[in-house]
């Protein structure tokens, strides 16, 4: 079965599928699967931004080209390379979690699950971006479609009731709200007093 048709699968029925490729789950298929999408996502964000590299290209001169071609060059190369090391990363803390919770599958098992409809997302993500004002809701319908899957994914592979599942990505996401919240409100603390310390300034004149 080729990498569309198990996409395909990972997307419209995705428990069925994460459960049919347990048994030849590696590690190395899911690089191959992430940096196909990579690569396809990559061409299509280039040309999302050919127009406006264009435009600077021809308003800076020689400059504005060089920075033009590197920038597409860029996002090119760069687009599968971070999509690898992202996901071998994100992957990571889900399985901490996974494994506080109880989880039995094995980091290689889950990272590989998570690729089978990771890949496809990236892909469509990067279809639908090319979509003026539309595309937004459309990319945040398909981030919220992904959660789904992911909770699919973590319940396969460690053998979690859907629940258990979803906290898995839940518990990190509440501890990132919460750190940025306190790191927001510690800047906001500074700000404000250095604001009311230079108002001090003002009127007493020290």
């Amino acid at each position: 079965m080729g990498f569309f048709d198990v996409w395909k699968d990972a997307l419209m029925k995705p428990f069925a599928t994460f459960e049919k490729n347990k048994k030849g789950a590696d590690l190395m298929a899911g690089v191959k699967h992430v940096l196909v999408a990579g690569v396809i996502a990559g061409v299509l964000s280039a040309i999302g931004a050919y127009f406006g590299l264009a435009a600077v290209a021809s308003a800076g001169g020689p400059f504005g080209s060089a920075f033009a071609g590197m920038a597409m060059v860029g996002i090119l190369i760069g687009t599968p390379i971070m999509a690898v090391i992202g996901w071998l990363l994100v992957s990571l803390v889900y399985f901490v979690f996974a494994k506080l919770l109880g989880g039995s599958g094995s980091y290689s098992l889950q990272t590989y699950l998570i690729a089978l409809y990771s890949a496809p997302l990236m892909v469509l993500s990067a279809v639908v971006g090319l979509v003026p004002v539309l595309g937004s809701i459309l990319g945040l319908l398909l981030s919220l479609y992904g959660l789904y899957l992911l909770t699919m994914a973590l319940k396969s592979a460690h053998g979690f009731d859907t629940i258990k599942a979803a906290l898995v990505w839940i518990i990190p996401v509440v501890i990132l709200v919460i750190l940025a919240v306190v790191l927001g409100a510690a800047i906001l603390g500074s700000f404000l007093g250095a604001l009311g310390g230079g108002a001090l300034s003002a009127y007493t004149g020290v």
